[in-house]
């Protein structure tokens, strides 16, 4: 019997990652209520030699209407969307924007030092940029006597 490579292994955690989320939009989509509905923002991790990227679609939020809490390896963005109509007396046509509170936590796929964390946002898009952690060096055991 073949064993699975290390590529199509990397490629079923991906298939299971994307499964994940589909559900969790799908359960967010279909058990929101009335009045503070949640949703969850759209997430980019781009991953290079020495940092990561995270990028969050955040259109409609202030930077101060988020907040970031990190472990070395995951990062949690929540906060609320509210968008007021023009006047109180208003007939809705469509209504597709979502509103409400989110809370989204992704699994980084390396481990960062939040404290060098960079962080922009500009026009409803959050980035971060931060460091990985470099990997323990390790220390070969002395050499005992042959015997």
């Amino acid at each position: 019997m073949r064993r699975g490579s290390g590529k199509s292994n990397e490629e079923m955690w991906k298939l299971a990652q994307r499964m994940n989320r589909l559900m969790e939009d799908w359960m967010h989509a279909r058990f929101r209520g009335s009045g503070d509905e949640g949703w969850v923002p759209a997430i980019d991790i781009i991953e290079c030699a020495a940092k990561l990227q995270i990028i969050a679609d955040l259109a409609g939020l202030k930077a101060d209407d988020v907040a970031v809490v990190w472990t070395t390896k995951t990062l949690t963005l929540s906060g609320t969307r509210t968008l007021q109509p023009l006047d109180q007396q208003v007939q809705v046509h469509q209504l597709e924007v979502a509103r409400g509170s989110f809370c989204r936590m992704v699994e980084l796929p390396a481990q960062v030092d939040p404290r060098t964390a960079k962080i922009f946002y500009h026009a409803g898009i959050l980035t971060i940029v931060v460091a990985k952690e470099k990997p323990a060096k390790k220390i070969a055991p002395p050499a005992g006597p042959t015997g």
